[in-house]
């Protein structure tokens, strides 16, 4: 009998509680936040934008800067062939002897190897980095 007394209180509460009304402004808070949630997905598209934009900004300067760089070394080698023609074919021995001296304070050594491994390592790492964004992206 008390069980059966407790049932019918217990229905009736929640006979009462799903019969409540939302509370006022209930349905214009709801639609604020869904207009809040669409601008700020705008906003992030603009800032990817922007973003993409300045990046390629960054690229066509260190292209341009290389360019300029190289045709300055090919424009001195053409001016001073005649008398100096050791500049260019003297270039990669400096380049390998300062890369030699830099990897040296750090506390490392130029070999085969060591080329292999660190090429392997950024391949790795571009690999993930384009999986990432052309296919894990792509599935969601």
């Amino acid at each position: 009998m008390e069980n059966d007394i407790s049932n019918i209180i217990l229905e009736e509460r929640i006979k009462n509680a799903l019969s409540q009304k939302a509370p006022e402004g209930f349905t214009d808070k709801i639609f604020k936040e869904i207009r809040l949630s669409e601008d700020f997905a705008r906003e992030d598209k603009r800032t990817t934008k922007t973003l993409k934009y300045l990046l390629g900004v960054l690229a066509l300067f260190i292209i341009s800067f290389g360019t300029i760089l190289f045709s300055a070394i090919i424009g001195k080698y053409e001016a001073v062939r005649t008398t100096e023609e050791n500049i260019i074919t003297g270039l990669p021995q400096y380049v390998d002897q300062t890369l030699s001296v830099i990897l040296e304070i750090f506390g490392f050594s130029i070999s085969n190897l060591g080329i292999i491994y660190f090429l392997v390592i950024l391949i790795i790492i571009f690999g993930f980095t384009f999986s990432d964004k052309y296919i894990v992206k792509k599935s969601l």
